[in-house]
């Protein structure tokens, strides 16, 4: 990363803090039905509730991070959700649990399609690539410590996870008030777009709506993840519960250790490259657990996909942004941030569901067709867009 702004590290110091208090949301049902007493119809109902929001709150943040800034977003989705995670263990009522977890939502969620606009205006566009990954970077080494700490204050006293997020989320805020991110302005120009795109509506641009469905499939395997496979390991194939926890582990460990150098060293390849071999390696990964038998052919799998995700993630983000008319960035980052959303409200329940019905004979094999399918997707969206040119030093 050396070379790149000052207010890079910044934003990733307040990605950090904010990720490492990530601890109320997984144990939201946790909470609602052993702390307040609520049936599982509730808890349902608010994480339902939960990602209404997060869907609404990415895409308006989208908008609005072209109007008023990047800045201003990141500093009121950290003051916003930190003052509501604080007022969350007062209530009691589900009417006013809804709302409360929807404004939660909207406003918490708003962070990283503002995050993504201002990753996207500080880094050189054959930088874009890495400094995507070391945002992401920050993000997993705080989730490696949030949820994890979460798990033990849980077992003291279920409101203390909402007043130690809500903390964070305030220290967050302080750090980006205090620094020159809270002034950074709209004023980026995609000089890479295509005059005949500048002003064509989302809907008329068939490249960012294929992009987007290549981001939505992927997404909706990726988040097999945490949804049909625990259920796999202990179901069908006797594995103990804590496996999962090992898997997560593996997965976080290459993330921090490989992603930010691979992301540099592939930084020049053409996104259609990129995409497309993350695309293969991530729903190739999750189709080997079809031939899973053991702990070492599980770790090869996720190691697999591991790869695909490493590769994807950023190169999507990266096209995405490049695709974007001067203005609108922010627009097509809220995009981005709702169709992600979006595979983690399809994603699991359409896992589930096959998984269910027709075992994992079925759900893996399908999961490599998908992966196919949005790299050919992937392939065709991206073929006539430039490459990024090769990092200098």
């Amino acid at each position: 990363m050396r070379g790149l702004p000052r207010d890079l590290w910044i934003l990733a110091a307040a990605i950090l803090v904010n990720r490492i208090g990530s601890m109320a949301v997984p144990f939201l049902s946790l909470y609602l039905t052993r702390h307040l007493g609520h049936d599982v119809g509730v808890a349902g109902l608010m994480l339902a509730t939960y990602g209404a929001g997060a869907l609404c709150g990415a895409t308006i943040a989208g908008r609005l991070c072209d109007r008023i800034g990047p800045g201003r977003i990141l500093f009121g989705s950290m003051l916003g959700s930190g003052l509501l995670l604080l007022v969350y263990p007062l209530l009691r009522s589900v009417p006013a649990l809804a709302v409360v977890t929807f404004a939660l939502a909207a406003t918490a969620e708003a962070f990283r399609p503002a995050s993504l606009v201002v990753v996207t205006a500080l880094a050189p566009r054959e930088r874009r690539k890495p400094a995507y990954a070391f945002a992401r970077l920050a993000g997993n080494l705080g989730m490696s410590i949030g949820p994890p700490v979460g798990g033990l204050l849980s077992e003291l006293w279920y409101p203390s996870l909402f007043i130690v997020e809500g903390m964070t989320s305030l220290l967050a805020a302080l750090l980006i008030f205090a620094s020159p991110l809270r002034q950074r302005s709209q004023g980026l120009q995609m000089e890479d777009v295509p005059p005949s795109v500048a002003k064509l509506a989302v809907a008329r641009d068939p490249v960012l709506l294929a992009l987007l469905l290549g981001v939505l499939l992927t997404g909706m395997i990726f988040f097999q993840f945490d949804s049909t496979l625990p259920l796999y390991l202990v179901r069908h194939l006797d594995m103990p519960g804590y496996s999962f926890g090992a898997l997560i582990t593996v997965n976080t460990l290459l993330i921090v250790v490989v992603e930010l150098p691979l992301n540099s060293a592939t930084a020049h390849w053409r996104h259609a490259w990129a995409l497309g071999l993350g695309a293969i390696l991530l729903g190739g990964g999750f189709g080997a657990l079809a031939l899973a038998e053991g702990p070492f052919s599980l770790v090869m799998s996720v190691t697999l996909w591991t790869f695909g995700e490493m590769i994807l993630t950023p190169a999507a983000t990266a096209a995405i942004a490049e695709r974007a008319p001067e203005g609108r960035v922010g627009e097509y980052m809220g995009l981005h941030s709702t169709t992600t959303g979006l595979a983690f409200m399809l994603g699991p329940s359409a896992g589930l569901l096959v998984l269910n019905r027709f075992g994992p004979g079925v759900l893996w094999p399908c999961a490599l067709a998908v992966g196919v399918v949005a790299a050919l997707i992937f392939g065709t969206a991206t073929a006539r867009l430039p490459s990024p040119k090769a990092a200098e030093g």
